[in-house]
């Protein structure tokens, strides 16, 4: 279909763009995605298994304290060098590719106090911490009522 000249007229002067995306970034995925472990646990103990490091990206692990590190592959939270108390660390891994984007993955790691371990109690539902020192088992939430 042909423009008339005043058509053409009107749209001198400015440019046409097209936007194009560039191809999805892989995303990160932890397994397990909400782990929990001991603040005795030793150094270098695997706390998450993540997903392979894409070769032109970076992988970094905020905060960057030492109580937890990446494995020297990217591929695994691990136990840092710095001494863990009991409570929730949110760690954030960042993949940041050559092109300047970034994909991120937010994971909160639950660390027991020392000589204590978080099961589940199915049939009553309710959430127990069992004190290895004692045997006693104190309830922290009720998520069924009995």
């Amino acid at each position: 279909m042909a423009r008339s000249p005043r058509a053409l007229r009107r749209s001198r002067g400015y440019a046409a763009i097209t936007l194009v995306s560039g191809p999805s970034l892989p995303q990160i995925v932890a397994s397990p995605s909400a782990p929990s472990l001991s603040a005795s646990s030793t150094t270098g103990a695997v706390v998450t298994t993540l997903t392979a490091r894409p070769s032109d990206a970076t992988r970094t692990l905020t905060p960057n304290d030492g109580r937890l590190a990446l494995s020297s592959d990217g591929g695994q939270i691990v136990v840092g060098v710095s001494g863990l108390s009991a409570g929730v660390i949110t760690a954030v891994v960042t993949d940041a590719y050559t092109d300047g984007r970034t994909s991120t993955l937010t994971i909160a790691v639950t660390v027991t106090a020392a000589g204590q371990s978080i099961t589940d109690d199915i049939t009553g539902g309710n959430t127990i911490v069992t004190d290895d020192i004692t045997g006693s088992n104190q309830p922290v939430t009720d998520d069924v009522s009995a």
